[in-house]
């Protein structure tokens, strides 16, 4: 069973009859998601790596998970890593850090 992502949330009729509230809390939870305090930092943070969270019959639960820490680094990143459209401008060009996931997350 393929898992359902952002995209396919915000795409969807259902997601403009959510109240105002309930779409600030869901950017709210991704930004809690990424904390800038952690040790970890995702660096490729996009609608594609934002999962629903399913009930066991396959219905969202209100849940949104973050997914895909395939180049996600302890502290700093070397040049050149994440999505074209989603990177910080710095992830091309120098070293990305905690800011880069900050960045991404106003993009997508």
């Amino acid at each position: 069973m393929e898992s359902k992502v952002w995209t396919s949330l915000i795409k969807n009729d259902n997601f403009v009859k959510l109240s105002l509230l309930a779409r600030l809390e869901m950017v709210k939870n991704i930004g809690e998601g990424i904390d800038v305090n952690a040790r970890i930092h995702h660096l490729d943070l996009k609608p594609t790596n934002i999962f629903l969270n399913e009930d066991r019959h396959g219905k969202w639960n209100g849940e949104l998970v973050i997914g895909d820490f395939g180049i996600a680094e302890n502290g700093s990143a070397d040049h050149g890593c994440g999505t074209g459209g989603f990177a910080s401008p710095e992830q091309f060009v120098t070293t990305a850090n905690e800011k880069a996931d900050i960045y991404s997350m106003a993009k997508g």
